[in-house]
């Protein structure tokens, strides 16, 4: 099967959403033709004036293959990796799926003639629709009610799109146990550090994390103890206490989370969350903000805690309580190390290849009823079935599905006893009773 996938542009530096794209073109390359397409946009994205100038700049980057991401991620020598001018169909190559992997390339596939493939729409852009401008953020919306089947990386994402009436299907982000795995046991006293990642977005809620652990550095004498990472070169605003590590490699966070006790995110939003993710499964306790992705796999008072956004000082609460109560810190991370393990590549894999397989079928016209038609996509439930049928939901999400006919999820009953019910007004569309699961 030939797919593509067309990227919003480079990644010069690591970044969630790209290295889940990259992962899964290198997965599916083992078995389809896989063309990645990275393009410049400067025919569309930039005055008249400077095409010149930017289009030496893409045949720079065409010839020394600085459009490629480089040191942060390997592209298995199957995957064809491309650079391209624009996205205009002109420039991507016939396949049975094109895949459009934020709202910027939505807006140029939902053009594409049916010799481009069956359209796919990987929503990744939770945070960037909760911060955009409004007249942005109306475009990002419109693109969701496109010619797509709709894919989602977080039940956040599903049930906002859920309130507007739009099905989508949920393909859980997934993590390679391979390079993040508990190497160094919980207890052990090598863990005394406390992380967290460093980004210089407002909405990313670094500045929170920084005010909640100003709060307990001298008290609790953590000096020398605090760490964080980054792409750009350290900071100049962030405090002297805080040891920054630039551009790790998976290896080198790997060993970071593993010397880690508390991992705290202080995220407004966020589609998914990978770094929480990554150290809860290296055995690190996290304490998050409830960004809307972390909710695929923080569970309050079972493997994590967590508040509402901008609350430094319930960051600053749930890390004091860890680092006094050794026996807590030690039972959620215990569980959140099982929880982590549930999210694997073999299965996110899977649900995408069926997806594409069928989307195929379709448009080879040998579709059986009851399959996939014209539209959206159907429901998380049909989907994420195992060929027999009998797929459960609780294999891969811990608490289950409450959005069909479950009842109220303990945990978000307890965190909405203790912080007050809804989330913080002005953070997400979730109401009292509607919090993802």
């Amino acid at each position: 099967m030939r797919i593509v996938f067309c990227l919003p542009g480079y990644a010069k530096h690591p970044t969630g959403g790209f290295k889940i794209l990259y992962e899964y073109a290198n997965r599916l390359a083992r078995h389809h033709r896989v063309t990645v397409i990275h393009p410049d946009l400067f025919l569309t994205g930039s005055p008249p004036r400077q095409w010149p100038v930017r289009l030496a700049g893409w045949a720079v980057r065409r010839l020394n293959l600085s459009y490629r991401p480089g040191a942060w991620f390997a592209f298995d020598p199957r995957v064809d990796v491309r650079t391209v001018p624009g996205l205009q169909a002109r420039f991507v190559p016939d396949a049975e799926v094109v895949v459009a992997t934020a709202w910027t390339t939505a807006e140029w596939v939902r053009q594409y003639p049916p010799s481009k493939g069956s359209k796919v729409y990987w929503v990744q852009d939770y945070e960037h629709l909760m911060t955009a401008p409004p007249a942005q953020r109306e475009r990002m919306q419109r693109t969701y009610r496109g010619p797509f089947r709709l894919v989602v990386i977080s039940p956040a994402l599903r049930d906002f799109l859920d309130q507007q009436g739009i099905s989508s299907q949920w393909i859980p982000n997934a993590i390679d146990d391979n390079v993040f795995a508990q190497d160094i046991a919980i207890t052990s006293i090598e863990r005394q550090l406390i992380g967290f990642p460093y980004r210089s977005e407002p909405y990313k809620g670094t500045e929170d994390v920084l005010g909640a652990l100003a709060r307990l550095i001298v008290p609790l004498q953590l000096a020398g103890r605090v760490w964080c990472f980054g792409s750009p070169p350290r900071p100049k605003q962030l405090p002297r206490w805080v040891n920054y590590h630039q551009r790790p490699s998976d290896g080198e966070l790997c060993q970071l989370y593993n010397q880690t006790r508390i991992f705290v995110v202080g995220s407004h939003y966020e589609g998914w969350g990978l770094p929480g993710m990554e150290a809860m499964a290296c055995g690190a306790t996290l304490v998050s903000t409830d960004n809307g992705g972390s909710l695929a796999y923080a569970q309050h008072n079972s493997n994590a805690l967590l508040c509402p956004p901008k609350r430094p000082d319930l960051l600053a609460r749930h890390v004091q309580r860890l680092l006094e109560n050794d026996a807590l810190r030690v039972a959620l991370a215990t569980n959140g190390v099982a929880v982590a393990r549930r999210y694997t590549w073999e299965h996110s894999l899977s649900q995408a290849e069926a997806l594409f397989s069928r989307l195929r079928e379709t448009a080879r016209g040998r579709r059986r009823p009851g399959q996939l038609g014209s539209g959206l996509v159907c429901g998380y439930d049909d989907e994420m079935k195992d060929p027999s049928g009998s797929y459960d939901v609780a294999q891969v999400a811990p608490w289950g599905n409450r959005r069909h006919g479950g009842k109220d999820l303990p945990h978000l009953a307890e965190y909405r006893s203790q912080f007050g019910g809804n989330r913080a007004a002005g953070h997400g569309q979730f109401g009292d009773g509607d919090l993802p699961g």
